[in-house]
């Protein structure tokens, strides 16, 4: 009887101590004001792993980072309007995208160096 009460007063401590677990909610990750984002620096290096299926099959054509830059516009960025950028809305990663099944998710880090980039004039260099 004593070996019972103790098993259970254990699984009371330890239900106790799991219901003290809360999901936690980042922010937004954000890019300070000021920073310099570009699409050779930047941008380019993010999509690297976009190319598997972005490298001539299917547009836009991502591998050589200038011609690439050409091919996002105007069809795929909306400079000043991420939420109306295909870039951005159908990054893997973002919760909107059709790219779900890519086998990698952009982080939110990447994903606010894009949202930044095209907000800031999508510069090239």
């Amino acid at each position: 009887m004593k070996k019972v009460i103790q098993f259970l007063l254990i699984c009371v401590v330890g239900f106790s101590l799991k219901s003290c677990y809360y999901d936690e909610t980042l922010p937004a990750q954000e890019i300070p004001d000021g920073t310099v984002v570009t699409y050779k620096a930047d941008i380019a290096p993010i999509l690297t792993d976009c190319t598997t299926c972005h490298g001539g099959g299917v547009n836009p054509d991502l591998r050589n980072t200038q011609q690439a830059y050409n091919n996002l516009f105007p069809n795929y960025v909306t400079v000043g309007n991420p939420t109306n950028s295909k870039l951005y809305y159908n990054a893997p990663g973002n919760s909107n995208s059709v790219h779900a099944n890519v086998g990698f998710n952009l982080d939110d880090t990447q994903l606010a160096y894009i949202k930044y980039w095209i907000n800031h004039d999508a510069e090239y260099e």
